[in-house]
């Protein structure tokens, strides 16, 4: 994080379920003082901070409160500049309730803006018009040039963040020799958001792209 601000790097991407917690007060400490640091913070996934777990997802009005609060806490912050809705696929309609708190959260002064992590146009479409909506961030890289996703953050004058722009490491090349993740990293685990890694290994379809 040092070199990275001796580099004059001013954004820093974070969420509260990574490292159950740890990554905020990893980031915080390492930024504080630094006012000029522009933080983004997510929500959505519930936790357990002593076994480092996610325990499932949660986006209820008194939760996105709680977690807000955790989140400034953790960051050792008095505002957070953009706060992400984390559940990619969420429906619109149980999204809605967690978007009104944010929008009070603005008014409160605890978060300057928000928006959805998200590779779903249409649920940009449904709250870009709200005042405290300003940006989405999704997957983009050379496997998914998101042009979809690109259309609706341009169209409505969001900011975008891209996601996995090195697809979780495999357009670093180093798995192309087909070398395993270890069984405690995330790229290991089984699940429909896991696009790059298969049985933990880098997919073969991609590799042969590099």
């Amino acid at each position: 994080i040092h070199a990275a601000w001796d580099g004059g790097v001013r954004l820093f991407d974070t969420s509260a379920v990574y490292g159950a917690g740890h990554s905020e007060e990893l980031l915080g400490e390492a930024l504080s003082g630094r006012s000029e640091a522009v933080i983004v913070s997510k929500f959505g996934h519930s936790f357990d901070p002593a076994s480092r777990q996610m325990t499932g997802s949660r986006f209820d009005p008194e939760y996105v409160r709680w977690s807000v609060g955790e989140s400034l806490r953790r960051l050792g912050r008095d505002g957070i500049d953009v706060m992400l809705l984390h559940l990619n696929d969420l429906s619109i309609e149980h999204a809605e309730p967690a978007f009104e708190v944010l929008e009070q959260l603005v008014r409160a002064g605890d978060i300057r803006s928000y928006g959805w992590s998200t590779d779903f146009p249409s649920s940009v479409q449904a709250f870009a018009d709200r005042s405290g909506f300003s940006t989405v961030q999704h997957s983009m890289n050379v496997f998914f040039d998101a042009p979809s996703m690109c259309k609706a953050a341009y169209d409505n004058s969001l900011a975008q963040l891209t996601r996995s722009p090195l697809a979780m490491g495999v357009l670093t090349g180093k798995f192309s020799d087909g070398r395993t993740v270890p069984p405690d990293d995330v790229r290991s685990v089984p699940a429909d958001w896991q696009v790059y890694f298969e049985a933990s290994r880098a997919r073969s379809e991609l590799t042969e792209q590099i």
